[in-house]
């Protein structure tokens, strides 16, 4: 990880839905028809990459760095 990332570094604990396949438009009925399982995930920020000076306004610019979003490690 890049030392600029790591000044201000955030994480929570997140539940993670993997779907098994491809899901659009269908119905609240249908939805757990898709999901293969369920993970642990970690979703790390940047937080010094949020400010609107630095990212532009983009929230996900804090997220998106290499080894960022860690999930696993089993389904």
């Amino acid at each position: 990880m890049h030392h600029d990332a790591q000044e201000k570094l955030d994480y929570e604990g997140e539940l993670c839905i993997i779907l098994g396949r491809d899901a659009k438009n269908i119905s609240e009925a249908e939805a757990l028809d898709y999901v293969l399982g369920y993970a642990i995930g970690n979703d790390v920020s940047a937080r010094n990459f949020q400010l609107p000076d630095v990212s532009g306004g983009q929230f996900c610019y804090a997220k998106s760095f290499d080894t960022f979003a860690p999930i696993g490690p089993a389904i």
